[in-house]
């Protein structure tokens, strides 16, 4: 499968998004940072600005993309994961993110794996995946059979894999990880459906209301 394509239709927004929402999850510093699928360097950009990162580099697909982020990236690796991580053999990093990424992949599994040795002990990987338990999928799905592919978002056309909490936890330990920390996406509710915020502080009814997922991981050695 020539994973390459699913991309060519995207608009410069999709690849542009700065990542702040990760910040509680961040160690105080890395001095080396690596990012799976950095698009235009948004986010690289913002950990140095704000003193999480000293060098940085991203691995990206799209050849735009990764040309805007050699801008502000200290490198640049334009190619699949599989390819580009030959490039980055016997280095160490102590900040490794997957944002939005391993949804997109063949096999996540394995590119967990080939990751790990890149992770510096006492290093943390940050991992975000959309929730395909969210309410918004259930209840089409349940209530009209559908499952309709969109441009972005959790059925994004190019996602590949789908995960819950339990599936995403169980895929990073699978492959030696031990997780530290996590954070939900999607739990904003308004003044009207305050009444909500009784079932989400159960965990059954939370994961309906979050669309993604934010796990973070060290070496489990």
């Amino acid at each position: 499968m020539d994973t390459q394509n699913l991309y060519a239709d995207k608009k410069a927004e999709y690849f542009s998004h700065i990542r702040k929402d990760i910040q509680s999850l961040l160690p105080a510093y890395s001095e080396r940072v690596l990012e799976i699928g950095c698009g235009g360097g948004g986010t690289l950009q913002w950990l140095t600005s704000a003193g999480y990162a000293g060098q940085t580099v991203g691995i990206e697909i799209c050849w735009e993309a990764a040309i805007h982020a050699a801008e502000h990236v200290t490198e640049v690796i334009n190619a699949p994961v599989e390819q580009a991580l030959d490039c980055l053999a016997g280095q160490k990093f102590q900040l490794i993110l997957c944002l939005d990424v391993l949804e997109h992949l063949i096999d996540p599994w394995s590119i967990l794996s080939q990751l790990y040795p890149y992770l510096a002990p006492g290093g943390r990987i940050i991992i975000s995946l959309p929730n395909i338990r969210h309410h918004s999928i259930l209840l089409p799905l349940l209530l009209n059979g559908s499952w309709n592919y969109t441009s972005a978002g959790i059925l994004d056309q190019s996602h590949l894999r789908f995960f819950t909490r339990s599936t995403a936890i169980r895929m990073l330990e699978s492959q030696g990880y031990r997780i530290v920390g996590s954070k939900d996406n999607g739990l904003d509710i308004s003044r009207k459906l305050e009444y909500w915020k009784l079932l989400v502080r159960n965990r059954w009814f939370k994961d309906f209301f979050t669309f993604q997922l934010l796990l973070t991981a060290t070496r489990s050695d």
